[in-house]
């Protein structure tokens, strides 16, 4: 405090099968490094006593597709959609065999020219077609990480049991004393379903207003930091409805190649961000 920090941000804290943590099979778990929940609350409680803020890193966007919420919704019974199980749903599964329709048209979307539906659409790893349905999924960073559909395209609705356990999430962190959250990779949570939608449709931008709202309710204060990886007109956008503040991945990039042209010491840093601040 000192120095002048009021806020401590964790990475992510919940059980994960790799990827630093951002590749969660649990959102309601702690993972055991963190010990129990007691534990945590401890740390939170240490870290108020001393006049900080706790966030935690939070990968909303996608889950790991051993989590039980995946396990459920690969399976057979759900092919189609026709399951009365909330969570078929709780996933974009094509239609049917062999075929990434009805989405066919979306592609990576950082890379729309270079991909197809085939490079975000794949196969449950180990397929048994005796038990899994034999539709390919939506994931956009790895076939590990399948998306979470916060918004339901053939209903043209958001999907309410999904955001219904979202609910819970924040219900469940602000309670250990969280207050606030970095949503990792903000501007995919919901993706428009072909390249001439823009990248922040205004779907994601309602939703992350209300999971903003929503945190709040149960923890007045509750801060966003959104990562969206983009430039600075589509970061701003997110600014300060749908969250408080944004990762400046232009700023980060013009101190990088300053120090890249300049040398590694803090005259090069000083014109870097000159010249960025200059052009804004």
């Amino acid at each position: 405090a000192d120095l002048g920090v009021d806020t401590l941000l964790l990475m992510p804290v919940h059980p994960s099968t790799g990827g630093m943590g951002y590749v969660p099979t649990d959102l309601f778990g702690l993972d055991p490094g963190y010990g129990h929940e007691e534990d945590f609350r401890a740390m939170v409680d240490a870290a108020h006593a001393r006049g900080f803020r706790v966030l935690i890193d939070t990968p909303l966007n996608h889950i790991a597709d051993s989590s039980a919420w995946f396990q459920r919704a690969r399976h057979k019974d759900c092919a189609g959609g026709s399951s009365a199980s909330p969570y078929c749903r709780y996933f974009y599964f094509a239609r049917s065999p062999g075929s990434t329709a009805p989405y066919s048209s979306w592609h990576k979307p950082w890379d729309w020219d270079h991909t197809t539906s085939a490079d975000v659409f794949h196969r449950p790893w180990g397929f048994d077609a005796s038990r899994d349905r034999d539709e390919p999924y939506y994931a956009t960073f790895s076939p590990q990480m399948p998306d979470l559909a916060y918004w339901d395209f053939d209903r043209e609705r958001f999907n309410e049991p999904l955001l219904d356990d979202i609910r819970r999430f924040f219900e469940k962190w602000s309670a250990l004393g969280v207050d606030g959250y970095r949503i990792d990779a903000a501007k995919h949570l919901v993706e428009g379903p072909s390249s001439n939608v823009p990248p922040s449709t205004s779907h994601n931008l309602e939703l992350l207003r209300h999971l903003l709202r929503t945190a709040r309710s149960y923890r007045a204060g509750s801060s966003f930091i959104a990562e969206v990886y983009s430039g600075t007109e589509e970061i701003e956008s997110y600014l300060p409805d749908a969250s408080d503040l944004a990762l400046d991945f232009p700023y980060m990039y013009a101190i990088r190649e300053g120090l890249d042209a300049w040398g590694d010491h803090a005259d090069a840093v000083r014109r870097a961000l000159q010249r960025y601040e200059a052009t804004q």
